[in-house]
């Protein structure tokens, strides 16, 4: 990546703009050296009162003015004088604006485009990336892009500038102004030459930044552990540690890049000075060479303007390349999806002989085989790590099977347009985050069309609306962040409550109940009951009293199929879910089972 891969990326993206920003920049420049072209005669008639001992300068406007039917004096002079004065203004103006609409421009497909690209990838590509380097992208690299466009645009503004500039001292005199030019360009180059400083610099600063961000989006999300652990202190001091690193680097990068104007002033004065005794050897009018001098003592500020933004530009590059780093990882790993549309489940939901392993890593699922009936309700339960999330992944296509096929009512999922289905599902998770927004805005983000009827429905079946109406404004409370101000079993209801807003065909539930009292898990299982047979409930759990009602309950162990049944059929069969069973104590006498089976089967 370099400047003008930059430029032309900007220049294909937004051609239109990018002409119109170039033809401002010129009429600016044009504006300005008109102005200071009617300096000369204004200086030479307020000195000497006359056009008497003009010089070539002055003689050459006399004569333009002259054909144009315009009278030579001091009050036409400062007119003309004056109106190019406010023609450059208004011309820079423009140019601003033009700049800040193509710089937001810019900017908003850059941020809109990298979220299009994030969320139309699979799940892989969040599970792979740090939270902190996303995060930080979208942040800080993405304004350091913005703020680079705006140096890119000031570049090219004080390129034309220097070049208009430079007409008035080559039309007084050619010989000075290549001794001035010659002397800027030594003086310019080292400057110039330090671009894989500041490459690196930038480099170093991002890398920082992405680490800073990962370390205050870590520490938020883990405020209560850190708390509980009494870990403030050493929280603060790797945070300040990180900081301090970044701090470092970009102290290091904005000297540099601060310090070329400054060095660069006093190399200006010695070049002016250059001039001005060329002037004198070359016997240049004093009108002339005050005109000269001025136009040089513009051009030289826009020479030493260039040398800093492009070290500007230099140490902005990594950020735009992490930007386009992140989006085309992300193109890589995009979601596939088929192309028949999906309307609703009819049948069932079939693995046969599916497998699935995450890249670089061992196999997660072996050679499943089973039959999820439409409106039935199925648990897989197992010891942690043998597949369970995965697998309610693949039935929500996060993830792509590494063999076999996944059968939506004897379609394969790969041939299913993904977001047409994924509309047919709702999903609560263990740890259900909500929006720090109101309850009912929480709640009508699965539905935004769904009435208060609807609304109130959904809540009485999740026993959400109970503890709802409880809260100080009701449905219009706000939840705070992440639902901090619910208890967990009021965030998986309301989570529950969402879900089932939605109306879903298949409803899956990812360890929702593991975390929660008895009495909140007696209020989840009764919601489900609400819904049992309407809806297709898939629960994964390590909890097996919230699935005694399960039509079927599969057992997974070590990614494998080993054991499938009801709770009735299973309790007492010899196996893993004998084994978990006593592990978590669950006593329940024949006639408790019975009536809890009965009161299902009812439904």
């Amino acid at each position: 990546m370099n400047l003008k891969s930059f430029v032309s990326d900007i220049f294909h993206k937004y051609p239109k703009l990018f002409i119109v920003n170039l033809l401002l920049a010129i009429l600016a420049a044009l504006a300005d050296i008109m102005s200071i072209v009617f300096l000369a005669p204004i200086v030479e008639i307020l000195a000497y009162g006359s056009f008497q001992t003009s010089g070539a300068l002055t003689q050459k406007l006399s004569q333009l003015m002259a054909t144009v039917g315009l009278e030579v004096n001091a009050t036409s002079l400062l007119g003309i004088f004056l109106i190019f004065s406010f023609l450059r203004a208004g011309f820079q103006i423009w140019t601003v604006n033009t700049i800040l609409k193509t710089k937001y421009a810019f900017m908003t497909d850059l941020i809109v485009g990298s979220f299009k690209d994030f969320f139309n990838s699979r799940w892989a590509f969040f599970s792979s990336q740090s939270q902190g380097t996303i995060i930080n992208t979208l942040t800080r690299e993405l304004n350091m892009v913005g703020d680079s466009f705006g140096n890119m645009a000031r570049l090219f503004s004080s390129f034309i500038h220097a070049v208009v500039y430079a007409a008035i001292p080559f039309y007084i005199s050619w010989k000075i102004t290549l001794i001035c030019i010659a002397a800027i360009t030594v003086v310019l180059l080292p400057f110039l030459w330090m671009g894989k400083l500041n490459r690196r610099l930038g480099q170093r600063n991002t890398e920082s930044a992405n680490k800073i961000s990962a370390v205050i989006q870590e520490n938020l999300t883990l405020a209560k552990v850190i708390l509980g652990f009494n870990k403030q202190t050493d929280t603060i001091l790797a945070m300040e540690e990180s900081y301090k690193s970044y701090s470092k680097s970009t102290i290091f990068s904005l000297t540099i890049a601060n310090s070329i104007p400054l060095l660069y002033y006093p190399f200006g004065l010695v070049v002016l000075c250059l001039a001005l005794f060329s002037a004198q050897e070359i016997n240049v009018q004093l009108v002339d060479t005050v005109v000269l001098i001025y136009a040089l003592f513009r051009v030289i500020p826009s020479m030493g303007s260039m040398a800093h933004l492009k070290a500007s530009l230099d140490n902005f590059f990594p950020s735009y390349l992490q930007i386009l780093e992140l989006q085309n990882r992300a193109i890589a790993m995009v979601q596939p999806s088929g192309e028949r549309q999906f309307t609703t489940l009819q049948k069932n939901i079939v693995f046969k002989d599916v497998s699935f392993s995450y890249p670089n890593g061992p196999m997660v699922l072996k050679n499943l085989d089973f039959n999820i009936s439409k409106g039935s309700f199925v648990a897989f339960v197992g010891k942690s790590g043998v597949g369970k999330s995965s697998l309610l992944d693949l039935i929500m296509h996060l993830n792509s099977v590494d063999s076999g096929h996944i059968l939506i009512d004897d379609t394969d999922l790969t041939k299913i347009d993904t977001s047409s289905y994924r509309k047919s599902i709702s999903y609560v998770s263990q740890e259900n985050l909500l929006f720090n927004t109101t309850v009912k805005a929480n709640l009508i983000w699965a539905c935004p069309k769904a009435t208060k009827e609807e609304v109130l429905l959904a809540c009485k079946k999740a026993h959400a609306h109970e503890f709802i109406v409880k809260l100080e404004n009701g449905y219009d409370t706000l939840v705070g962040d992440r639902g901090v101000r619910l208890s967990g079993g009021q965030i998986q209801r309301l989570a529950l409550a969402r879900a089932l807003l939605a109306k879903p065909d298949i409803l899956l539930l990812d360890e929702a109940t593991n975390s929660l009292d008895t009495q909140s898990e007696r209020l989840i299982q009764e919601s489900l009951e609400a819904v049992y047979g309407q809806t297709t409930i898939i629960v994964v759990t390590h909890r097996i009293s919230t699935i005694i009602n399960a039509d079927v309950i599969f057992v997974l162990q070590e990614g494998e199929l080993v054991q499938q049944g009801n709770y009735q059929e299973l309790k007492n069969r010899p196996g893993p879910f004998h084994d978990m069973l006593q592990l978590q104590d669950l006593k329940r006498d024949e006639d408790q089972d019975s009536k809890v089976a009965k009161k299902w089967t009812s439904l």
